[in-house]
């Protein structure tokens, strides 16, 4: 994880050490704060699309306990920065940012996937492809 002169109190992490991150067994909740339109255009394959405008209201259902190890990540517009800020507040004490955004991830050679419910549809069609049929 690495500070960006960004903010003194919000903390950074480069894409690949976000993606080691995420292909190991530690607990994270990687969040996606653009709204939804933004989010389907393309998104890392494991975000959760948490708009920050439902944020708080939403939240402690997708991350109950403060302590969880959170990644924002937004189009590298300051939205994240805010999110972060907003999360702090409410004793979220493990919050870290993608730097450089979505569009970072993908310039370092990362995939985005497009659409809403990829995990939920691509589960769909592995039950399918291997159901036997009688």
């Amino acid at each position: 994880m690495t500070n960006n002169s960004h903010s003194s109190e919000v903390s950074y992490i480069d894409a690949p050490t976000l993606h080691q991150l995420l292909d190991s067994d530690d607990e994270i909740a990687l969040i996606d704060v653009r709204e939804a339109a933004a989010f389907s255009y393309g998104h890392l394959w494991l975000a959760n699309p948490l708009p920050y405008s439902r944020l708080e209201l939403k939240i402690r259902r997708f991350v109950p306990r403060t302590g969880t190890r959170m990644v924002l990540c937004d189009d590298a517009d300051g939205l994240a920065e805010q999110a972060a800020g907003s999360l702090q507040t409410m004793g979220y004490a493990s919050i870290v940012i993608l730097n450089r955004g979505v569009g970072g991830w993908k310039e370092d050679g990362y995939d985005l996937v497009d659409g809403n419910y990829v995990i939920a549809h691509s589960l769909g069609y592995f039950i399918e492809g291997h159901m036997v049929r009688r």
